[in-house]
């Protein structure tokens, strides 16, 4: 989950966050629209194999205002004997 978001303008408050991944490995539950909610702000990484994983957040404001936050997952995991 990433943290919430504050705007500098008190007219313009964070409203909602949106992610996108190309990895199907990468899924958001209970966020069936965009909207300022823990489930809109957290990213589930369902594998088993080893990479480099992305999620592209869409932060907006009231405004109108869209930042755009990468969250980059390296997974790196090693059986030792």
């Amino acid at each position: 989950m990433i943290n919430k978001f504050k705007s500098s303008e008190v007219k313009c408050p964070i409203i909602e966050y949106e992610v996108s991944s190309n990895s199907t490995q990468i899924t958001q539950e209970g966020c069936m629209t965009p909207e300022d909610s823990d489930n809109c702000r957290t990213v589930k990484l369902s594998t088993s194999l080893n990479g480099t994983f992305e999620a592209v957040y869409l932060v907006k404001a009231k405004g109108g205002a869209v930042k755009e936050v990468k969250v980059i997952l390296d997974v790196f995991s090693e059986t030792y004997e």
